[in-house]
């Protein structure tokens, strides 16, 4: 029976890595009803100090996190959308890989799906 809560944990941990390394590195749209000037407002303030605003990338808007080795660019686009609000994408533009495995995917995952929750919240303090 050991060996079986073995095979679930070993099995759970590879979903999760497969999980991490795939969805870490897929564009993000979001359909915010935020209009871009506030939807912007929102993707400065959500990468606060510990994040690099400046780093070279082809999004309107670059962030990297600080402190870290081999981190990657998260790209940041924001446009008016059809019937009012914005766009947002969200693309990795720039990562570095070992064995095929990217670093910091978990990172990028939640980064992503963190400013995609602020951005699609409305009326509420952000």
């Amino acid at each position: 029976m050991e060996s079986l809560y073995l095979w679930v944990f070993w099995i759970a941990v590879l979903g999760w890595f497969a999980f991490s390394q795939i969805t870490g590195r897929q564009q993000v749209d979001v359909h915010s009803p935020l209009p871009p000037s506030e939807a912007e407002r929102v993707i400065a303030k959500y990468f606060g100090v510990t994040w690099d605003k400046r780093p070279s990338g082809p999004g309107e808007y670059n962030f990297k996190p600080r402190a870290r080795a081999y981190v990657p660019t998260l790209s940041v686009s924001c446009e008016p959308a059809q019937g009012g609000g914005s766009l947002v994408r969200m693309w990795l533009s720039g990562y570095h890989t070992y064995a095929g495995v990217m670093a910091h995917a978990t990172l990028m995952w939640r980064k992503k799906r963190g400013l995609a929750k602020r951005l699609t919240e409305s009326g509420q303090d952000r």
